[in-house]
């Protein structure tokens, strides 16, 4: 008879990324093997052996999943199930997801969800996420004891149990983040301290005191060949995270093996990252699906996700989502639709309302060749940018003395607003608007949002002016323009003479030379 082929698959254990998933049906069992690494396939066929490796990693990149399917009858499952959670044949934990749940179960199920004694999961959740985190790491190699006694303890515990291993798995990742050169760090002992100094306190589990505007956002890295997620991070908040505070966002970036920027044009890579963008991505059992991403992090390839519990309805919801973001806009490019809804991911600061009845759009200026020359620049009261100072706390704490023009969000506005005097602005003059505080362009306007917020994204300070060649053109080529007629050239002669007399203090002045040293020192230190 001839010999039937053989496909030999080799999966060494540190592919393992320590847990198998089981799926039961009426008739069999599938064993779900995520691996961290592309594993060895061999075709035996007769006396010939031959290597599909190559083949067999496009299709690992589009699921780096094993599955194995075992029929049974019911004579013997009890036997299969003691098989598989054998620890001598499977070192690492079984998990059962059941994704399809039998009809004569559903009773059962909708009983225990309304029972009283019914545990809220959002603390299981992030554990479970913070326990991931840690299987995740691949800077230290961990104890398969130290998962198996978490995961046990989280099996027999209750929300307040749960709270306090959240916490302590916390400490770990943050005592880990310090203390990878330890090469007899003893996770296990360390967890087992911190747990019992957590669960002994007298001080109630608590959710951390966040600085005012920051929030703690999940993050996670996909390579071509695994998900890694990360532990919450602090992140400064924007408008979308203010304006859903209680939905569960997740930053998610797209590298390399190495933790690298993503230049990888290989089909099967672009097709993993199209699918994720398109259909959305299950970690550590949520489902999180694309929602919006700015120009920076198109850039640094990364883009912000959120959490949907019904996948089904997955697009409906984000619509919804990102309707209430751009209101009433027709955007017709799929480009700027992006663009205009990645405005809401910008880090700001919330100052305060300003109504529309204190605006006033005025038109943007153009040159002779049809370029803007006040694309994006508005004006503000000095008076007024000097509330906004008073009403947030700033880097270098900015004055309206030392900083020039302010980096805003408005309803549907972008750009940035100079600072001008209350009484001296003809812009303003021209307003014949009481109580007007701010001055708008056009081309500020990106869509139409109703929300009145004030935000700040950052501050421009004074420079000093350097009269360089292409600044003495531009004044040159004033003289003929201006009316009334006006002749740059003294004034510039002036400003040169005054230049070259403070240059000349530096060489017979000491107190003069001490203070631009110092004064050079500054700028560059900052």
């Amino acid at each position: 008879l001839p010999t039937v082929p053989q496909l030999v698959i080799e999966i060494p254990f540190a592919s393992l990324p320590r847990f198998i998933l089981t799926n039961w049906t009426k008739d069999d069992v599938t064993l779900y093997i995520p691996l961290i690494h592309c594993p060895t396939i061999t075709k035996i066929s007769g006396q010939r052996l031959s290597c599909h490796e190559c083949e067999f990693l496009s299709d690992f990149a589009n699921s780096p999943v094993i599955g194995i399917t075992l029929m049974y009858n019911k004579s013997n499952w009890g036997q299969l199930w003691t098989f598989l959670h054998y620890s001598s044949i499977f070192p690492v934990p079984v998990f059962e997801s059941r994704v399809e749940i039998d009809t004569h179960l559903c009773e059962t199920v909708e009983s225990l969800l309304n029972h009283p004694l019914y545990l809220d999961f959002k603390p299981m959740q992030d554990t479970l996420w913070k326990l991931n985190v840690l299987k995740s790491r691949r800077d230290i190699c961990l104890p398969d004891q130290t998962i198996s006694k978490i995961l046990s303890d989280i099996n027999e515990s209750n929300v307040v149990r749960i709270n306090c291993i959240g916490s302590a798995l916390s400490g770990i990742l943050s005592l880990l983040s310090t203390n990878t050169t330890n090469y007899f760090f003893d996770l296990y002992e360390e967890f087992n301290a911190m747990l019992h100094q957590i669960s002994n306190s007298t001080n109630p589990i608590q959710s951390p005191n966040l600085p005012n505007n920051f929030c703690l956002i999940e993050y996670a890295m996909v390579t071509p060949a695994t998900v890694i997620p990360s532990q919450p991070l602090l992140s400064q908040c924007n408008r979308l995270y203010r304006t859903f505070h209680e939905e569960r966002f997740l930053n998610l970036s797209f590298r390399d093996e190495h933790g690298e920027m993503l230049n990888n044009h290989n089909p099967a890579v672009i097709d993993r990252v199209e699918r994720i963008i398109k259909s959305g991505i299950l970690i550590n059992g949520l489902s999180f699906h694309f929602l919006v991403c700015s120009n920076s992090q198109l850039r640094s390839k990364s883009a912000i996700f959120i959490h949907v519990a019904d996948p089904g309805r997955a697009v409906e919801r984000i619509q919804r989502i990102r309707g209430q973001l751009i209101g009433n806009s027709v955007i017709t490019s799929e480009t700027k639709y992006l663009s205009r809804i990645g405005l809401f991911c910008t880090s700001d600061y919330p100052v305060v309302k300003i109504n529309e009845c204190n605006t006033f759009m005025l038109p943007d200026l153009f040159a002779e060749n049809g370029g803007n020359l006040t694309d994006g620049n508005g004006k503000i009261l000095k008076s007024t940018a000097t509330k906004v100072f008073q009403r947030v706390k700033l880097k270098n704490n900015p004055t309206t003395d030392d900083t020039s023009a302010i980096q805003i969000r408005l309803a549907g506005l972008k750009g940035v607003l100079t600072i001008v005097e209350d009484e001296t602005d003809r812009d303003f003059k021209s307003v014949n608007q009481k109580h007007c505080f701010l001055l708008y362009r056009q081309s500020m306007k990106k869509i139409e949002w109703t929300d009145s917020m004030l935000c700040v994204v950052k501050v421009g300070k004074y420079n000093r002016l350097f009269l360089n060649t292409q600044m003495l053109t531009l004044l040159t080529s004033l003289e003929d323009t201006c009316v009334p007629p006006w002749d740059p050239k003294p004034r510039l002669r002036e400003v040169f003479s005054v230049a070259l007399e403070n240059n000349a203090k530096l060489f017979t002045d000491l107190q003069t030379a001490n203070c631009a040293l110092i004064d050079h020192l500054q700028n560059y230190a900052t």
